[in-house]
């Protein structure tokens, strides 16, 4: 299928999901809605086709779940405004995995400009791991790699240094990605409800402190969406998903609350567990047809269907 009829397709399946939830009476829209709406799941801009790139236009564009460096595919649209203003955050995210990879000594990983300083001379260079434990380093040019074999062979003091990814932007890139991978599943029903509303203020304002945790967990191994049960303060959604690279793959996760939770009042109190090391109890979410049949397309505002205390 070309990137064009794929597109068209997303616009579709989204724009009758979005027809179907629009019609139930507990919206009130303030203006009448275009025939044909497809609305961007982060800044709920409307698009009534799908828009060709167009100077000085915004328009819909490809998102890839996760990142597209991280084995993300195109599968929902964002706005080209709502795509571009996450773009530091995901290479951010990108170099966090990579450096994963390399602590966990994975045969091809690769760390690009890296610092080593031995004695009073400094060198950039690349360092990938290869088997048996060995490293191969790349410098820019023979002269420079020449001069580090000689201070390899009489120093003994070494120093290696590079700039770390910034923890925020990659807890922002995972939780970009739990909450638009919750649009792909469950579609407008999900996120129209106005408690989400500060989720998407966070997402549009990367650089301000709106939520005070973005509830990002890591340890699970498991794909998927599943409803968390335990411990109760923590009752939600969990999203998790792979993270690939050439030399291997992480899992990544965060907790996205549901409709009629109080957001900030929900990654307040599961602040500590994203901070630290936590025990949550998972299962499985019921298999509906969430985006197409209008009497499932609500089906997960209640989890109290999962909850054996309920």
């Amino acid at each position: 299928m070309s990137n064009r009829n794929k597109k068209l397709a997303i616009f579709k399946r989204f724009a009758d999901n979005f027809k179907i939830v629009a019609a139930n009476p507990y919206y009130n829209w303030e203006a009448p809605l275009p025939e044909i709406a497809y609305l961007c799941p982060i800044c709920f801009n409307f698009f009534n086709k799908c828009s060709s790139n167009q100077e000085g236009q915004n328009y819909l564009t490809f998102e890839h779940l996760p990142p597209k460096k991280l084995g993300g595919k195109p599968d929902i649209l964002t706005c080209r405004n709502c795509n571009g203003l996450h773009s530091l955050n995901d290479r951010e995210l990108s170099r966090e995995v990579k450096l994963l990879s390399f602590l966990r000594n994975d045969v091809g990983s690769k760390l690009r400009d890296i610092d080593i300083q031995a004695g009073d001379k400094r060198f950039r260079t690349t360092i990938e791991k290869e088997a048996d434990s060995k490293l191969k380093f790349t410098l820019k040019n023979q002269t420079e790699l020449l001069q580090l074999v000689e201070l390899i062979n009489n120093e003994k003091d070494f120093k290696f240094g590079g700039d770390k990814a910034d923890p925020r932007s990659v807890q922002l890139a995972i939780l970009k990605s739990a909450y638009l991978l919750a649009f792909k599943k469950f579609g407008y029903g999900y996120i129209l409800h106005s408690s989400f509303n500060p989720i998407r203020e966070q997402l549009l304002n990367p650089n301000t402190e709106v939520l005070p945790s973005l509830g990002v967990l890591f340890g699970n191994n498991s794909k998927g969406i599943f409803v968390v049960t335990n411990p109760i303060h923590a009752r939600s959604l969990y999203i998790n998903f792979e993270l690939k690279i050439s030399s291997g793959s992480f899992f990544a996760g965060a907790l996205i609350p549901t409709p009629s939770t109080n957001v900030i009042d929900f990654y307040q109190q599961i602040k500590p567990m994203t901070e630290g090391k936590s025990q949550i109890t998972l299962i499985n979410i019921h298999n509906q047809k969430y985006l197409s049949d209008k009497h499932s397309v609500f089906y997960h505002f209640d989890l109290k269907q999962y909850f054996k205390d309920s």
